[in-house]
C-alpha cells in the first residue's frame, strides 16, 4: 500500500492500534524528513511550539476564553510550563506527536488547572499503544495513582483513605468507579442520575446479552447517520427503540447505584453530587506539576496523562518515588499505602 511505501521511504511515522482493538484507528503524521521539505513555505507546516497561550481560563462549563491579567501566581505557572515544554521538545519522542502542554482552567485558578497536550499528542491513545512510545530510544513505563480522587476526597475531609472506594457489593467494580467520579463532578444527585443513565456502560449492564446487538444495530445506523453520534444522550434514546424499558431500568438502577455509593462514604458524602470534582482536578493538577518538576529536576522528562505519567522505564523507580513524595507534600496526608502507585 501507498501508506507502507511512504513509510518505509522515511516521510511519514504510523502508530497502530494493538491487535483486536475496537474504535481506535491508526494514527499517521508527517516524519520530520517530510515536515522539514515544507518549512519555510506559506501555507507550510506551524510549529505547535511556536503559538499558544500556556494557562487557558474557560467559563465554567466549558465556555468562552476569558481575559485576565498576570500575577505572581500565573507567572509561577507559566514559567513551569515553559520549563517542562524545553524539557520534551528536547527529548527524542517516537509512537506518539511530541507536542507542547497547556494548562486549563474553569472560571478561575481554583478550579480544574491539568496539564493537556497541545492537538492530543500521547494523551489521545490507548494505554496499550502509549506503551510503544520511546524516549530517547527507551521504551516507557507508565504509573498512575490509584483511586487517586476518592484519596483526594478524604484528604480533604481531613479523613484516612479506608480503600477500596469501588468496592460495592452486587455491582461490577468498571460501573461503581464510573459513577463515583460522576458523583464527584456531577453538581447535583440529579445531574449524577441523569448523567449516568445516559452512559454506555450503564445501558450495557441493563441490556446484559442483549447489548451486543443493540450496539451493533447503533453501530450501523451510525454509518448512514452521522448526527446521531453528536449527543451523550442518542445512544440511550436508540437503546430504548431497540428493547422498551431500557432507559427507565438505566434509570432505576443508576439510582441504586448512586444511593449505594453514599451509603459506603458517609464521611465524605458532602462532597459527593457537589461539583467537587473540579477542585480536585486542581489538586491533582498541582500534584502533576510538582511530580514533573522533581523528575526534572534529575533531567527526566516524563509525560503526562493527568494521574499518570510516562517515563523511561530505566527510570520508573525515581518517578514512584516522586508521585509519593509529590502526592504528600500537596495533601499533607501520610503515605501509608505505598501500592496507591500502580
Amino acid at each position: 500500500p501507498s501508506v507502507d511505501r511512504l513509510e518505509d521511504a522515511g516521510l511519514i511515522e504510523q502508530v497502530k492500534p494493538a491487535a483486536g482493538s475496537r474504535g481506535v484507528q491508526t494514527v499517521i503524521r508527517a516524519a520530520p524528513k517530510l515536515a522539514d521539505r515544507f518549512r519555510g513555505l506559506a501555507g507550510g507546516p506551524r510549529s505547535p511550539w511556536s503559538s499558544g497561550e500556556s494557562l487557558r481560563l474557560r467559563e465554567r462549563g466549558g465556555g468562552r476564553f476569558l481575559d485576565y491579567r498576570d500575577n505572581l501566581q500565573t507567572d509561577h505557572m507559566r514559567r513551569d510550563v515553559r520549563e517542562q515544554n524545553e524539557a520534551i521538545r528536547g527529548c527524542a519522542i517516537f509512537g506518539a506527536e511530541p507536542a507542547p502542554l497547556f494548562r486549563s482552567f474553569s472560571g478561575d485558578f481554583e478550579r480544574v488547572g491539568r496539564y493537556y497536550a497541545a492537538g492530543g499528542g500521547w494523551q489521545t491513545l490507548s494505554k496499550d499503544n502509549r506503551a510503544r512510545i520511546t524516549l530517547d530510544g527507551e521504551t516507557v513505563v507508565e504509573l498512575d495513582y490509584s483511586e487517586l480522587h476518592p484519596r483526594l476526597a478524604y484528604a480533604e475531609a481531613g479523613l484516612p483513605y479506608p480503600g477500596g472506594a469501588y468496592d460495592l457489593e452486587g455491582w461490577p467494580r468498571w460501573l461503581s468507579k464510573l459513577a463515583f467520579n460522576i458523583a464527584l463532578n456531577a453538581g447535583s444527585a440529579h445531574g449524577a442520575a441523569t448523567a449516568l443513565t445516559a452512559k454506555r456502560a450503564m445501558l450495557a449492564h441493563v441490556a446484559g446479552e442483549r447489548w451486543i446487538e443493540i450496539e451493533a444495530a447503533h453501530d450501523l445506523h451510525l454509518g448512514h447517520c452521522h448526527e446521531a453520534g453528536r449527543s451523550p444522550y442518542r445512544l440511550a434514546v436508540f437503546a430504548e427503540r431497540q428493547r422498551p424499558g431500557t432507559c427507565s431500568e438505566a434509570q432505576r438502577q443508576a439510582h441504586r447505584l448512586l444511593d449505594s455509593i453514599q451509603a459506603k462514604h458517609k464521611p465524605i458524602a458532602q462532597l459527593l453530587c457537589s461539583d467537587a470534582g473540579v477542585r480536585l482536578q486542581r489538586v491533582d493538577a498541582e500534584i502533576a506539576c510538582r511530580v514533573m518538576a522533581a523528575m526534572r529536576a534529575q533531567a527526566i522528562v516524563v509525560l503526562p496523562v493527568h494521574d499518570s505519567f510516562l517515563v523511561a522505564a530505566s527510570k520508573g523507580d525515581l518517578l514512584r518515588d516522586a508521585m509519593l513524595w509529590a502526592y504528600a507534600e500537596v495533601t499533607g496526608a501520610q503515605i501509608t499505602d505505598f501500592d496507591m502507585i500502580s
